[in-house]
C-alpha cells in the first residue's frame, strides 16, 4: 500500500500534531486528500500544507477506510473517479459507518450528474478540478463546521450522562415536568404525594445540576432522544 507523508503517524495513534494556518493560529483537524494521481496529489498536499494545514494523503478509497475510525475529525478531499471504489460510493460507504467528517468531492468536466448523486448521498461539497485557492477556503469552513458538530455532540453526550444519573421514578418525572405539568397534577397522575414530587424534584434538579426548571426542560431538549419511563 502507497503511504504518504504522514499516513503512517495517523494509522499509528490517530493523532496528528496539529498545522498552523497562514495567521499563525493552529488548525483543528487534518485534510484527508483520496486523490490516485500521485502528481495531483502530491501538489495538493503542498497547497494546503503551505496554508497551514496537516495532510494525509491517500491514493484510493480502500486504503483510507483501513485506518479511518467513526470519531476521526477532520475532512476529507476526494477525487470523484477513484479506483476501485468511487468517490460517491466511498461517500456511501463512510455514511455507513457512521463517520460524519465533511466530504468534498473534486470533478471533472461533464459529471453534474455524478455531482448531483454525491450531494444526495451527503456530499458536503462538489468542486471542479481546476483547483483554486477558493478551495481552500471550503476546506476551511468545512473543517468548522465539523468543529461545531463534534463540539455539540460532546455537549449532548454530557448532558445525557446527567439524566442517566435518575432514577426511572425520576425520569418519569421529569420528563412530565419538561412538558409542563406542574407539581399537583404530576402527583395526580402517578398516584403520589405532592410532597414526594417535590423531593423528587429536588433531586432531579441537582443531579442533572439544573437550578431552574425551565433549565431541566433545555437540558432534556438539548439531550434529544429522552423519554421519562411510563
Amino acid at each position: 500500500m502507497e503511504q504518504a507523508i504522514g499516513a503512517d503517524r495517523w494509522c499509528g495513534d490517530r493523532q496528528i500534531g496539529a498545522g498552523r494556518n497562514s495567521n499563525g493560529v493552529a488548525e483543528s483537524a487534518p485534510v484527508f486528500v483520496v486523490e490516485p494521481d500521485s502528481g495531483a496529489r502530491r501538489s495538493l498536499g503542498w497547497i494546503f500544507r503551505s496554508e497551514g494545514f496537516e495532510v494525509v494523503e491517500f491514493p484510493n478509497g480502500e486504503d483510507l477506510l483501513e485506518g479511518l475510525e467513526s470519531d476521526t475529525a477532520g475532512c476529507l478531499l476526494v477525487n470523484l473517479r477513484l479506483p476501485g471504489m468511487s468517490g460517491v460510493a466511498l461517500l456511501e460507504e463512510l455514511g455507513r459507518r457512521g463517520i460524519a467528517m465533511p466530504v468534498i468531492l473534486l470533478t471533472g468536466y461533464g459529471e453534474a450528474m455524478a455531482a448531483v448523486e454525491a450531494f444526495r448521498s451527503g456530499a458536503f461539497d462538489v468542486v471542479g478540478q481546476a483547483f483554486d485557492i477558493a478551495v481552500v477556503e471550503k476546506v476551511r469552513k468545512a473543517l468548522g463546521v465539523d468543529a461545531q458538530r463534534r463540539q455539540r455532540r460532546m455537549a449532548q453526550a454530557e448532558l445525557r450522562a446527567r439524566l442517566a444519573r435518575l432514577t426511572s421514578r425520576e425520569r418519569q418525572i421529569a420528563g412530565l415536568i419538561a412538558k409542563g405539568h406542574a407539581n399537583k397534577v404530576i402527583a395526580y397522575d402517578l398516584g403520589i404525594s405532592e410532597r414526594t414530587v417535590e423531593c423528587h424534584r429536588a433531586r432531579i434538579m441537582h443531579k442533572v445540576q439544573a437550578k431552574t426548571a425551565a433549565e431541566l426542560v433545555r437540558i432534556v431538549l438539548l439531550a434529544g432522544d429522552f423519554e421519562g419511563d411510563s
